[in-house]
């Protein structure tokens, strides 16, 4: 799966907005709001960052 990054990610190592990455794996969290949801984890720079559904769009599945 590739996603787009629509937003910048709060993160130490940050992947740049409107590039296409790789989706390495997904978690699911559970809760409401900030707390809940899948997490997009793709590789930028050799670190493993974790990515929100608000911060990017699914480009290929």
């Amino acid at each position: 799966m590739k996603i787009k990054i629509t937003e910048e990610i709060p993160t130490a190592i940050k992947p740049k907005v409107g590039e296409v990455y790789e989706v390495t794996r997904t978690e699911e969290r559970k809760g409401r709001g900030y707390g809940g949801g899948i997490i997009y984890f793709i590789k930028v720079g050799g670190a493993e960052v974790g990515v929100l559904g608000r911060e990017m769009k699914i480009v290929e599945k």
